[in-house]
């Protein structure tokens, strides 16, 4: 799906590997959050930056070749947040998820949760068809217990993210 390759350009930091994703949001406009007007980020150790500007219900994104995708970021707890990418293409919807620790004070999110594995899969988190071993989600709550467990003491996100600039 071509807005999937989109999503993966913009955010994801692992091609080619599965991903959490759903054929219809799982996130509302009415459980996301959108504490800034512009966000801009880098993939730790990298010098490009991104830019999520508020728009409407939605953070939007957009890329070199105007491609654009939709963001939402749901409160789970604390300081971490569900976000929901995506949106409708002319091949139908699309949306991926990852799991986000903020850390306003060091200027840092945490992704977690972002790349699926094969051990990933089973009876709440099933595969999707024709895949390898991305997992195609019905339920966010599933996907919230399975990513809050790959956190905690020890555990390493899968990609940090410096933030240049909240506004």
């Amino acid at each position: 799906m071509r807005i999937l390759r989109v999503v993966a350009a913009l955010v994801l930091p692992l091609l080619g590997a599965g991903c959490y994703m759903s054929e219809k949001p799982l996130i509302s406009a009415e459980k996301a959050v959108f504490p800034y007007e512009t966000i801009v980020y880098t993939e730790a150790g990298q010098t490009d930056q991104q830019t999520m500007t508020h728009q409407g219900n939605a953070y939007v994104m957009k890329n070199d070749k105007g491609n654009q995708i939709e963001l939402l970021f749901m409160p789970v707890k604390d300081d971490f947040y569900v976000v929901q990418m995506g949106g409708k293409t002319d091949q139908g919807e699309a949306y991926l998820y990852g799991l986000i620790k903020l850390n306003v004070a060091a200027k840092t999110a945490d992704g977690y949760a972002m790349v699926a594995e094969k051990s990933d899969i089973g009876p709440t988190l099933p595969a999707c068809k024709d895949a390898d071993s991305s997992i195609c989600l019905t339920d966010i709550q599933s996907y919230i217990d399975h990513a809050l467990g790959q956190t905690g003491e020890g555990k390493k996100p899968a990609v940090t993210y410096s933030l240049v600039e909240l506004k």
